[in-house]
């Protein structure tokens, strides 16, 4: 978390501080890109008229609604993505 990256000591010290949030930044590229990637294969996924993947679809959805292991990491992942 960028928290854990400031040192309180350095905060006024605006070279560390843009070190720290570059690194943060950094850091996050990977959850970022996830991210994107998910929601477009969601919405393709939710749009398309295919019986397997709307099949497919709905055993996710029945996954996510009574798995409540599978929906915390689900939800979880899309809050705080993998970094953590």
């Amino acid at each position: 978390a960028l928290a854990a990256r400031l040192d309180p000591m350095r905060i006024e010290d605006p070279v560390a501080l843009q070190e720290a949030l570059t690194a943060f930044e950094a850091d996050r590229a990977p959850d970022r890109k996830l991210l994107v990637a998910l929601t477009d294969t969601m919405a393709r996924g939710f749009a398309t008229a295919n019986p397997v993947m709307q099949a497919g679809r709905q055993l996710a959805l029945l996954g996510l609604e009574y798995l409540p292991g599978a929906r915390r990491f689900f939800a979880e992942t899309l809050m705080f993505g993998w970094v953590r």
